[in-house]
């Protein structure tokens, strides 16, 4: 019923302020049958809160409504300029210049070199460095929302193959030959 109404609607479609009132004439195409039109309304209302609790819709904290683009570009770009000029403690810092004219506390120093970063870079940087971290290609995915296939990708390109890398591999090959009984000389 409710796949048959609205299985093929884009995640996006949630966006528009118009989709509740779809949801909500698909309800009265049932008006005849109350008790079915509440319990499909019932069964909507639990698929899209479970939607929202694995993370298959995105949604804004402070509204508790799904992120629209604009709106993730709009708190992205905050994010990032925030970062770039890093966040003063003021009252660290005032404390701090009675004893140094020049002293700077930060809760989060100044990182200029984000200034121009994309959220792709961020996130590509976070597959390399979970990967560096020892993750697994499904962990990674668990993590950043990327198919094992871009997973593979990115990693492709921006991780740099040393003999830490091959060190480390040697070392769980090793591990794994032991606790089979497999000799290890």
């Amino acid at each position: 019923m409710i796949e048959d109404e609205f299985g093929t609607m884009p995640v996006a479609a949630l966006e528009d302020k118009r989709a509740r009132g779809k949801f909500k004439e698909w309800r009265d195409t049932m008006a005849d049958r109350p008790r079915t039109a509440d319990y499909a309304w019932t069964v909507l209302a639990r698929v899209l809160s479970v939607a929202k609790d694995r993370g298959a819709i995105a949604v804004d904290e402070t509204t508790g409504r799904p992120w629209n683009a604009d709106t993730y570009r709009h708190v992205f770009a905050e994010i990032r300029a925030a970062a770039a000029a890093g966040i003063r403690d003021e009252k660290a810092t005032a404390k701090a210049r009675a004893q140094d004219p020049n002293a700077e506390i930060w809760h989060i120093a100044p990182m200029p070199s984000l200034a121009e970063k994309r959220d792709q870079d961020l996130r590509d940087t976070a597959v390399t460095w979970l990967a560096r971290a020892g993750a697994t290609l499904p962990e990674i995915a668990g993590v950043t929302g990327h198919s094992l296939t871009s997973i593979h990708n990115i990693l492709k390109h921006y991780l740099a193959i040393t003999p830490e890398l091959g060190d480390a591999a040697i070392a769980k090959l090793v591990a794994w030959m032991e606790r089979e009984g497999i000799a290890v000389n």
